[in-house]
């Protein structure tokens, strides 16, 4: 398959992004980072507004349409989960019950925003089926580090490091573990849940076409921190500081180096239909190609 190069454009305000989700179509677009405000911008990337408080913001979803997003903090900045139900102009601490601050490592929601799951290291997985109103925990051991899930959240996944990946297909009433146990840092779904895609710290990158059921290693060993992947599940993004960030567009079966290895990147997303990829970098800008 031919690939067509990526020229990425830088945007935005300088920070230390850690976090980046985008909408399907890609027109909405937001950012979170250590020691700043949560950037937003509503014009495929090419202008950003800064909106929510300062802090150490860890881990950042959006809805569909991107006006419903979530963040977690750290806990040393505040521990909270915060949510925006305008496309980011606005937000507020959402109660996770009997919750004090916690690291949320990772956050994810449903298209329509109505299914959430949150992770946080040796507490548990979080998740609500009503928007937040009410939540359930699970799985209260292991060092969690990132949560996904399907377009209608039937599939949800979250990774934990030095443990396996773990999937759900009952709203995050029981959990499977697949794979070995790895320093697994990222993991994505695409919308119908029958693709993941999951980054190791200090290892490989895994891709699976059965729900999570097995899993096949792409890529080099390198320190991966992100991964994304469209709606259909053709086209994949990793992202490693100092590495790179490389594009599949056949489904994982090859890669190619598609950003800059002198960068920080730290975080990676795309829309729906793969017109729009954007990628974010520590102690650098927002980054968008067509």
């Amino acid at each position: 398959m031919l690939f067509r190069s990526v020229n990425w454009l830088p945007h935005g305000p300088s920070a230390d992004w850690q976090a980046l989700a985008v909408s399907r179509d890609g027109a909405r677009m937001a950012v979170a980072g250590i020691g700043t405000q949560i950037q937003v911008s509503a014009d495929h990337g090419t202008t950003w507004s800064a909106a929510g408080p300062v802090a150490e913001w860890l881990s950042l979803a959006a809805s569909g349409d991107g006006q419903r997003l979530m963040a977690g903090q750290s806990q040393a900045a505040g521990g909270l989960l915060y949510v925006s139900n305008d496309g980011g102009a606005h937000w507020q601490a959402l109660t996770v019950p009997g919750q004090p601050a916690r690291d949320w490592m990772g956050v994810a929601l449903s298209a329509d925003g109505s299914r959430i799951l949150a992770v946080t290291p040796s507490i548990g997985l979080f998740v609500s089926n009503d928007g937040g109103s009410t939540w359930s925990r699970t799985l209260n051991t292991g060092s969690w580090t990132a949560a996904a899930m399907s377009a209608d959240g039937g599939l949800m996944a979250a990774t934990a490091n030095n443990g396996q990946i773990y999937t759900s297909s009952d709203g995050g009433l029981n959990w499977l573990a697949h794979d070995s146990a790895r320093q697994w840092s990222s993991v994505a779904v695409a919308a119908d849940g029958s693709r993941l895609v999951a980054a190791e710290y200090g290892g490989q990158v895994y891709t699976s076409t059965d729900r999570g059921a097995s899993w096949a290693p792409q890529l080099p060993v390198a320190n991966w921190r992100s991964v994304a992947l469209s709606a259909d599940g053709s086209v994949l993004l990793a992202a490693s500081p100092g590495y790179g960030v490389y594009v599949s567009r056949n489904g994982g079966a090859s890669w190619v180096l598609q950003g800059g290895s002198t960068l920080a990147w730290t975080a990676v997303g795309l829309s729906a239909d793969n017109t729009l990829l954007a990628a974010a970098v520590s102690h650098g800008q927002i980054y968008t190609a067509p």
